[in-house]
């Protein structure tokens, strides 16, 4: 973008891209924008890979994937599918597996 005769440059941050703190053995995965809960791809105490789709929230007539953020087993679901959630509100944890751990 160019303002007054100089260049700016601006950076978006990557929602699906979150890193988890180091030493963490747990990733608390949160819905992305207020809207309905489509569909539910995972079970509790499912195996799931970094970027396996987890579920999907629609609003508006857009619809938004939420992947895993690491390998690991999915321990908890706060969310149903056909249920509204709000921007930011807890939907599920995945507890990031050793990477010494063989898949399941």
């Amino acid at each position: 973008m160019l303002t007054d005769g100089g260049q700016t440059r601006v950076d978006f941050p990557d929602p699906r891209d979150r890193a988890m703190t180091a030493g963490s053995a747990t990733g608390a995965v949160t819905a992305p924008m207020h809207g309905r809960v489509t569909a539910l791809a995972v079970g509790d105490g499912q195996a799931v890979t970094k970027g396996d789709v987890l579920f999907v929230v629609e609003a508006m007539k857009m619809e938004h994937a939420v992947t895993a953020p690491v390998d690991g087993t999915v321990s908890q679901i706060a969310i149903a599918e056909g249920a509204q959630v709000d921007e930011g509100a807890p939907a599920m944890v995945v507890t990031e597996r050793d990477a010494a751990e063989p898949r399941a």
